[in-house]
């Protein structure tokens, strides 16, 4: 994706959790969140069909990068994005948020 209204890249997260690195674009959403450049997969500027291309290619013709990446990533997807993870997450925000209110 390369427009503002992909807002989170929920298929960066199943690409990861399958093994994959994840090449992004550089949008100021929650695509940021997922993928982190270098360490689970690539970000490139948006509307940069070079740039893109360039990512492309060095995945292809570097496999070292390309499994350092992917096991980063399939790590990453598990650790923040699972349901578990999730679940926690959104009790600590209500929990959060009843202790402010009853204050």
């Amino acid at each position: 994706a390369h427009l503002r209204s992909e807002a989170f890249g929920l298929s960066q997260i199943e690409a990861m959790v399958c093994g994959l690195p994840v090449i992004s674009t550089d949008l100021n959403t929650g695509v940021r969140e997922v993928n982190q450049d270098g360490h689970t997969g690539l970000v490139v500027k948006p509307a940069n069909p070079k740039a893109l291309a360039d990512a492309i290619l060095s995945l292809i013709q570097d496999s070292a990068l390309r499994e350092k990446l992917a096991a980063q990533a399939h790590k990453r997807a598990l650790e923040r994005f699972s349901a578990r993870r999730l679940g926690d997450d959104l009790r600590e925000a209500y929990r959060k948020i009843l202790l402010f209110q009853y204050r």
